[in-house]
C-alpha cells in the first residue's frame, strides 16, 4: 500500500531533518502522498505585475530580457510548503519549520498527534543539525 513521493532528491534531507523517518512510513506503509509545492504570494499590484512579467518572458511567451529584478522579485516572493494528502484529507505544513499549517476538515487526529510527537521538529530541543 505505498503512496506517491512528490518530492525530489534533493528535497530528501529536508524532509528527513524535520520529520524523522515518519513520513518515510506514512508513504511506504499507509498509502499517505507527500508533495512539496512552490508558491509565488504577494499582494502587491506592481509585483505582480513584475511577476507575470517574468514568467511569461520565462516561457517565451513575449519577447524581453530577463533581468536582475525579475530574479529578485522571483526569489523574495516564493513560499515553498510540504502537504501530506491521502483521499480527501489534506495538511499543509511549513517547508522552512516543519510545522502543521493547515489541515482539512476531518483529517486524522491520530496523523496529526504523531506528527507533533514523533517528528524532530515539534521536540522541543527542534530538529538535530
Amino acid at each position: 500500500m505505498t503512496g506517491f513521493w512528490g518530492i525530489l532528491e534533493h528535497d530528501v534531507d529536508q524532509m528527513v531533518h524535520l520529520y524523522g523517518e515518519l513520513i518515510d512510513d506514512l508513504v511506504e506503509n499507509q498509502g499517505w502522498t507527500f508533495d512539496k509545492e512552490i508558491e509565488w504570494v504577494t499582494n502587491d499590484p506592481k509585483t505582480q505585475a513584475l511577476l507575470k512579467e517574468a514568467w511569461a518572458i520565462l516561457a517565451d511567451e513575449i519577447e524581453g530580457e530577463y533581468t536582475d529584478e525579475h530574479q529578485e522579485v522571483i526569489e523574495e516572493t516564493q513560499v515553498e510548503k510540504w502537504t501530506l494528502s491521502n483521499d480527501t484529507h489534506v495538511m499543509t505544513l511549513s517547508y522552512s519549520n516543519g510545522h502543521i499549517l493547515s489541515t482539512s476538515v476531518g483529517f486524522p487526529e491520530y496523523i496529526i498527534q504523531r506528527i507533533k510527537l514523533e517528528s524532530p521538529c515539534y521536540r522541543a530541543d527542534g530538529p538535530k543539525d
